[in-house]
């Protein structure tokens, strides 16, 4: 960041209106980093971008891209802009053109711009493209092929150059499903590593942190950091907080999987419900519930959550039949009460009011 004052900055402003193309650049810069007015800033850089100037052709196609404060998104002009600099090796551009691409399903295309923007070992570059790899997403069928240039890249990305979390996540996955030799004590050490990542994320300072949020909020849903492949209520609860991240802070770069991580939180939340459920309808046959306490925590966060996402949990939802049932009940005679909270439960599930 420029420390500019006003005579410096008078100064940009005269040699970039003698059309001075590294002028325009820095007086964009000034406005965009300084000021924090975009439109004054891609401005500038539009017109060093027209005197093809590569890192304004960034900037600018960037912004086209994904929008700014009063700057509203253009694909297309994002598309030309952005083109125009990853043509020139532009790593950056060469990733984001990548994501355009992907986010539009063209994933030959996607691959094209992020196997460039990988030379220079770009890591969201190499992450994205080896998730291409192994879903498929490159061909018909993802094996055998497709899985072992996925492996490729995800064991790159594992490595102490990168400790990429998800990656490591990932391949984990890979080694243990037996997409690849089957290898579970490798398996087992990339989970433990992940993990001590995992749990040393302090704050967010990239696109790929977020993004890496977003990865391991859906391992924690689908129990990928359990060698067993099933998910616990912890991991459930550490999917939705993570989620509360990336939704709330994160993303902005990708629309398509922001919508499929609201999605995700809305299940991961019923999941929990239902766990919850269960535990307590377990506990009342057992005749082991005697506290009220024993919920409060799950209870908390329910309607915490209930009230953020505007009546998600409908009145008749699991977690409000188990409260209503602790406070008319007293967690006493649970063997007794069970009939009554297990024909509510049936009624909000003929309604509708229960997803799971």
């Amino acid at each position: 960041m420029y420390n500019y004052d006003k005579m410096s900055v008078w100064e940009l402003k005269r040699l970039a209106e003698q059309n001075d193309v590294e002028a325009q650049y820095q007086l964009g810069e000034y406005y965009d980093l300084e000021e924090k007015n975009i439109p004054e800033a891609n401005k500038w850089y539009e017109k060093a971008a027209r005197q093809n100037h590569t890192e304004s052709q960034y900037m600018l196609g960037y912004y086209y891209q994904w929008g700014g404060t009063n700057f509203p998104a253009d694909i297309e002009k994002g598309r030309f802009f952005l083109t125009k600099a990853a043509e020139k090796g532009h790593t950056r551009a060469q990733r984001h053109l990548g994501i355009l691409y992907e986010n539009e399903r063209n994933y030959v295309e996607a691959a094209k711009w992020y196997s460039k923007a990988i030379v220079h070992k770009d890591k969201t570059s190499m992450y994205r493209l080896a998730r291409l790899y192994e879903f498929g997403a490159l061909s018909s069928s993802p094996y055998p092929d497709c899985i072992y240039s996925a492996a490729k890249l995800y064991e790159e990305l594992s490595s102490t150059s990168f400790n990429h979390k998800g990656a490591m996540i990932n391949l984990a996955r890979i080694y243990r499903d037996g997409k690849i030799p089957r290898n579970i004590y490798k398996s087992k050490e990339l989970i433990e590593r992940s993990k001590l990542f995992v749990n040393n994320i302090v704050q967010l300072d990239e696109d790929i942190e977020i993004y890496e949020l977003y990865q391991l909020s859906i391992a924690y849903f689908r129990g990928d950091l359990n060698v067993n492949n099933e998910p616990t209520i912890d991991d459930i609860n550490k999917c939705i907080q993570l989620l509360d991240i990336v939704i709330d802070d994160g993303l902005k770069a990708y629309p398509g999987d922001l919508e499929v991580a609201k999605e995700l939180q809305k299940r991961a939340f019923n999941i929990k419900m239902h766990n919850i459920l269960t535990l307590f309808c377990d506990r009342c046959l057992n005749k082991n519930l005697n506290e009220k306490c024993t919920f409060k925590e799950y209870l908390i966060d329910a309607f915490k959550y209930s009230e953020k996402n505007n009546n998600f949990i409908g009145l008749e939802s699991p977690i409000f039949i188990i409260t209503c049932f602790l406070k008319d009940n007293g967690c006493k005679n649970c063997n007794n009460g069970i009939a009554i909270l297990y024909d509510r439960y049936c009624e909000a599930r003929k309604k509708g009011n229960i997803f799971i």
